[in-house]
């Protein structure tokens, strides 16, 4: 088949985008002004003004040092994040398999976008218009509402899941910021403490220093501090000391009172009699030792607060005994 107006077969190809340009244009006749480009444009001119306003707040972050004492921005302006930022490889392996998830995604979009877009532009009827753009931007809108709200449908502070908990006594919204707040603390403890030992390090001192890290109490939760419950009671105890402790993890019933006996025997002087605990030396390397077989704590009160609750209690490896001393009120924490 061919064309009179053309000496050579009008391709296939050619033929069908024809036919679909003239099917196009018999549904959708073109009416509209320019008040149907400019309402096009508006949300591109909107979305581009707020993404330019979002990249100049986080310009002006960037330039400010995190403080880790305080986990706030310093008011100073710093170059400091970007030389961290160049002297570490890791966050540029990190910004390339950024920037290529962000060429793949580009190439997609384009190319699914491309035909839906033509039709939408070239179509001249209102209705299909409409049509088409309900069924572009209403899956768009539905998945971000679900993103953005579903979860707290269900997990948020008031969802059907913590409703359900709540109910039972289970997982309240307040313990929820209450451990929240916790593991904030124990991440900027940890970072900190990672400081102090990089400096002990830098100081050529490290192999001559004993480092004792401990807990006073368990969180300040329920069944937690200001009480004689294993919350309260069990607390971490981490010690180092380069060339005499063995990295292990040991199960024997230590306490706090154990550290003096213990630096006194470091530094090569003899415990004045009558000083409760013992020396921790004999649990620094692997093997089975002779170690006591149960301990005794006790809790009354605490600072000026109107917490006064009495405990007794001992422990040994597998039990604990606690003698509340107000068997007849209940614990006002």
């Amino acid at each position: 088949m061919s064309d009179d107006r053309h000496p050579h077969p009008v391709p296939l190809a050619w033929r069908l985008l024809d036919r679909i340009e003239g099917l196009v244009a018999a549904l959708w006749p073109f009416r509209s002004g320019l008040a149907v480009g400019r309402a096009f444009l508006l949300p591109a001119v909107l979305l581009v003004g707020l993404l330019l306003a979002g990249l100049g707040i986080m310009l002006e972050h960037s330039m400010h040092e995190l403080s880790l004492a305080t986990y706030r921005l310093k008011p100073e302006y710093s170059a400091a994040n970007y030389l961290t930022f160049l002297e570490r490889p890791v966050y540029i392996h990190v910004l390339m398999r950024t920037l290529l998830a962000a060429v793949i995604v580009t190439l997609v979009t384009i190319t699914l976008a491309f035909p839906y877009a033509y039709v939408l532009v070239r179509t001249r009827s209102r209705s299909a218009r409409k049509f088409l753009l309900v069924a572009l931007f209403l899956p768009f809108f539905i998945g971000q509402v679900v993103r953005a709200y579903g979860w707290l449908i269900i997990l948020g502070k008031e969802g059907i899941l913590s409703t359900f908990l709540t109910r039972f006594g289970i997982d309240p919204p307040g313990m929820r910021e209450m451990v929240a707040d916790y593991y904030n603390c124990l991440s900027r403890l940890d970072t900190l403490v990672g400081d102090l030992l990089d400096v002990l390090d830098r100081s050529g001192k490290a192999d001559n220093t004993i480092v004792i890290y401990i807990g006073d109490h368990g969180a300040d939760m329920l069944r937690g501090k200001r009480t004689c419950y294993e919350g309260g009671l069990r607390v971490p105890m981490l010690m180092r000391w380069p060339g005499k402790i063995v990295s292990q993890v040991r199960s024997e019933l230590v306490s706090t009172i154990d550290l003096m006996p213990t630096l006194l025997s470091a530094a090569g002087v003899e415990p004045p009699p009558g000083l409760p605990g013992r020396a921790l030396q004999p649990l620094f390397k692997p093997g089975e030792v002779s170690w006591r077989t149960h301990y005794f704590a006790e809790y009354h009160t605490h600072a000026a607060a109107p917490n006064y609750f009495p405990q007794r209690c001992v422990r040994t490896d597998r039990f604990k005994l606690i003698e509340n001393l107000l068997p007849g009120e209940v614990h006002p924490d």
